[in-house]
């Protein structure tokens, strides 16, 4: 019996080399998740060339508690290839180990030759450690900058300052904050296009700028002295985003805005909790969650007509709160747009209203939060809900 043979015939590859641009596969590139990066890497000398730039782009050094071959590695890489450090546009630096040296030095050296570095974070627990060196790095391309900690001391803080007086582009600053978080008498940095800052009320006094778009701070026992001494300078017409999450501060917060800060355009409340209550005053018996969210309310309305520009309001609840269900949120929308005139819109927990056609009618959160620049808001600082 004879059997047929079958010929097998080679189809030549196709490598998508030879026929895109570097370019091209580079763009290609940028839309895939990190992990196909790494894989690509692997792949072929073309591929790690074309990958590696996109990989260093954004760069988060995490080193664990009493091992940093990781931090150093990579600190390592950029030192004997300096070109390499041209690709870095974000780094992120947290070192939560108070106690064990991160090998700063080498980090040191790897951050003075970040010249297009964008977007900065450190957070270090050593007191010897890189917000002590921070003074002497100068980098031309800097636009976001974050120092989180609240525990600095004095000659830190310092450090901090002098660092932002070199970095006149910074357009977000988020710091501290620290109820009595302050920089050293003197130290005030001069940022002219800082549009964003997140951080304490108080250090706001001591950074000058023209261009504030929008402040996220924290309520404190301490904000209302400093929300009367900003009120006493010119130029407060940015927008406010406060975390508050007791619900009886919130009268409080209005009554020292409209008093002293007329001038508003935008402010979010976020985070707040009808089931906390505040323990710094007498416990009320007679109170309950509805009637005290309805005295706020009341409250709030009462001053809105003394302010001049205010045309977003809202109460943001966290994100596991609910309103009691007999508060009566739509007639308070009602009176916010009676009280405040120059009110293009209102949120209320989920409840959102805002004035169409000389008219205010309900509206979606989402469009809301759009029509309102909040979206934007939430891609700077978080959500806080």
């Amino acid at each position: 019996m004879r059997t047929r043979s079958t010929r097998i015939v080679p189809i030549p590859s196709i490598t998508i080399t030879l026929w895109l641009p570097n370019e091209v596969i580079t763009e290609i590139f940028l839309h895939l998740p990190r992990a196909d990066h790494l894989t690509l890497c692997r792949v072929s000398k073309l591929f790690h060339g074309l990958v590696l730039p996109i990989l260093l782009q954004k760069v988060v050094l995490k080193p664990k508690w009493s091992n940093s071959s990781t931090l150093k590695a990579f600190c390592t890489a950029l030192i004997e290839n300096p070109a390499r450090a041209d690709s870095v546009r974000s780094l992120t630096f947290i070192n939560r180990a108070p106690y064990y040296a991160v090998a700063e030095d080498f980090l040191i050296q790897t951050l003075k030759l970040l010249r297009r570095l964008k977007h900065i974070w450190i957070e270090d627990s050593r007191t010897d450690g890189v917000v002590s060196h921070l003074s002497a790095l100068i980098l031309p391309d800097l636009s976001s900058c974050f120092f989180p900690r609240a525990d600095y001391p004095d000659a830190w803080k310092r450090d901090v300052a002098q660092f932002l007086s070199r970095h006149p582009t910074i357009t977000q600053l988020h710091l501290w904050h620290e109820p009595d978080a302050r920089f050293t008498e003197g130290t005030a940095s001069v940022l002219p296009n800082l549009q964003y800052y997140s951080g304490s009320l108080h250090l706001l006094r001591f950074l000058s700028t023209d261009n504030l778009v929008v402040v996220r701070t924290t309520w404190t026992a301490q904000s209302p002295i400093f929300v009367q001494i900003l009120g006493a300078q010119t130029g407060h017409d940015f927008s406010l985003c406060i975390e508050c999450p007791l619900v009886e501060k919130v009268a409080q917060v209005l009554v020292q805005l409209s008093t002293h800060m007329p001038r508003l355009q935008k402010l979010r409340l976020t985070g707040l909790d009808p089931r906390l209550r505040d323990y710094t005053v007498p416990y009320n018996f007679n109170s309950n969650p509805t009637t005290t969210m309805s005295e706020t309310l009341n409250q709030i309305t009462k001053c809105l007509p003394r302010f001049e520009r205010l045309a977003y309001l809202a109460l943001a609840l966290h994100h596991t709160a609910r309103l009691p269900s007999t508060v009566k949120v739509d007639e308070a929308l009602r009176n916010w747009a009676d009280a405040c005139p120059t009110l293009r819109g209102g949120c209320i927990g989920k409840k959102t209203w805002m004035d169409v056609g000389d008219q205010w009618e309900a509206c979606s959160r989402e469009e809301f939060d759009t029509e309102a620049g909040f979206v934007l808001w939430d891609r700077v600082f978080g959500s806080g809900e």
